[in-house]
């Protein structure tokens, strides 16, 4: 994985474990969609890309879904940071 649980768990500042269960979903899309733009299984461990993975969490958590109402502006949308900060990694430009 590119960040544990708990990892994101104090990214997010959440506390208790009622949240878990989602914040696990939220790592496992955000390194599929990493996977998807060519950042090799290998490096998802590197700190940039684990930083860039916390940003995607941290955007996809507050949004509250991964399903945007407002025709894909907010929820969907890719922070720019984590962009920037998988870019040395990918292997595909988006």
């Amino acid at each position: 994985m590119a960040v544990t649980l708990q990892q994101a768990k104090d990214h997010l500042r959440v506390l208790h474990d009622d949240q878990d269960v989602m914040i696990l979903g939220l790592i496992e899309a955000a390194e599929d969609w990493m996977k998807s733009v060519g950042v090799a299984e290998e490096n998802l461990g590197r700190p940039s890309v684990q930083q860039a993975a916390l940003i995607l969490i941290g955007h996809w958590f507050d949004a509250g879904s991964l399903v945007p109402d407002d025709g894909g502006q907010s929820a969907a949308a890719i922070p720019y940071a984590t962009r920037l900060l998988i870019a040395p990694w990918r292997s595909v430009l988006i």
